[in-house]
């Protein structure tokens, strides 16, 4: 009986040191399944949906810092007419207003807008000022998702910035 015992007891300290193993390997997946994602412009425009609600960090030049506040600011890469917003996040409030230029390296989160013939007709409502900028804006909106063989098409974003730095 003594014998039988004592089996069962290290039987069970063996499958607990394997347990302790599996655990640790699980834990070190996490960690490495948790590194942010670094990304320049062009690669992000590319691939974008694939980071929608992840942290990422994104380089770019700054093409414009939003004069009402600076909690946003618009990146380009290669291509001036491509651009991503950055919206700053609460720990540092608004983005330094002589960034204009610079390349610069942001930390934020992906979003996603989706633009679909709801969203026009909402936007349509709300604006219904008949202001010809709104309706060619409109109307471009409608182009494009037209031209993507889709009923809708995405612009994507990153928000709740909360650490930049200037890339030398």
């Amino acid at each position: 009986m003594k014998k039988i015992f004592l089996l069962m007891v290290i039987s069970a300290f063996l499958f607990s040191c394997g347990n302790n193993e599996n655990k640790t390997t699980k834990e070190q997946t996490n960690k490495v399944s948790q590194e942010i994602v670094k990304l320049d412009i062009d690669t992000f425009l590319i691939k974008a949906s694939n980071y929608v609600g992840q942290e990422i960090e994104l380089t770019g030049t700054v093409n414009h810092v939003c004069e009402h506040g600076a909690k946003r600011l618009q990146l380009m890469g290669s291509d001036p007419d491509q651009l991503v917003k950055v919206e700053s996040g609460d720990k540092i409030g608004k983005f330094d207003e002589t960034l204009n230029g610079s390349e610069v390296c942001v930390k934020g989160v992906v979003k996603e807008i989706v633009i679909d013939e709801a969203y026009i007709t909402e936007m349509e409502n709300k604006e219904n000022s008949g202001d010809h900028h709104d309706l060619a804006k409109i109307q471009a909106l409608r182009e494009k998702i037209k031209a993507s063989g889709s009923d809708h098409i995405s612009f994507y974003y990153l928000t709740d910035c909360n650490e930049y730095k200037v890339v030398e």
